[in-house]
């Protein structure tokens, strides 16, 4: 098994990947240096070094235009399935959550194939209001954007100024925002009351262990 490469050194491969699909050639090291903002040629050659190690790229340091990406198919056709999400903290007051999204300074690449092709942003958890659903503090949960849900989606709901992770539930004519937590209570809104917006589904949670 191939080691894991840190977020630089996958980044140094695509752009070998998408530099070879789209021009034909792989890239010198000066190419490599000005399109990442690399002044150091050492620190190329590092990361190339690094590339080669893990069993990722041949090169020959000694020939221009050396390098082979290793299953550069496969590689590339796994490229074309990747998602890139947005990640969001706390949602600012006031702020449309797509909208901050936009905006988002961290991001998480994913095979839309496991969460599907509509997802579109990641929002980090806060608090233990869903910790009987399997999310807790921390977590990331994936979300399709959507202003609709069925009964008993878990939805992301915008409520004033604050985002919230809940299950979406109709109790009569009243609609349910339930907590999965035996010692929280769900809030109860009445349809036409304008207490909420639904900003998306959730489709999925990933959890990093500390």
């Amino acid at each position: 098994m191939r080691e894991v490469l840190t977020d630089r050194q996958r980044a140094v491969l695509d752009y070998l990947v998408d530099h070879i699909q789209s021009t034909g050639l792989p890239p010198t090291i000066r190419e490599i240096g000005q399109d990442m903002g690399v002044a150091s040629t050492n620190s190329v050659f590092r990361h190339l070094r690094e590339l080669e190690r893990k069993g990722f790229i041949t090169h020959n340091p000694e020939k221009a235009r050396s390098i082979h990406v290793v299953g550069l198919q496969e590689i590339a056709r796994l490229h074309q399935r990747m998602r890139r999400l947005p990640v969001l903290g706390r949602v600012a007051a006031g702020k449309p959550i797509l909208a901050q999204a936009e905006e988002a300074s961290r991001h998480l690449s994913l095979d839309e194939t496991i969460f599907g092709p509509d997802a579109a942003f990641a929002l980090e958890v806060q608090g233990e209001s869903m910790i009987e659903a399997g999310i807790q503090d921390g977590d990331l949960v994936i979300v399709r954007p959507q202003q609709t849900a069925s009964d008993g989606d878990i939805v992301v709901a915008l409520i004033g100024e604050e985002a919230t992770v809940k299950r979406f539930q109709r109790r009569g004519q009243d609609i349910a925002l339930v907590p999965e937590n035996a010692s929280m209570s769900p809030m109860i809104f009445q349809p036409d009351s304008g207490g909420f917006t639904i900003e998306g589904k959730v489709v999925g949670v990933i959890r990093r262990y500390r």
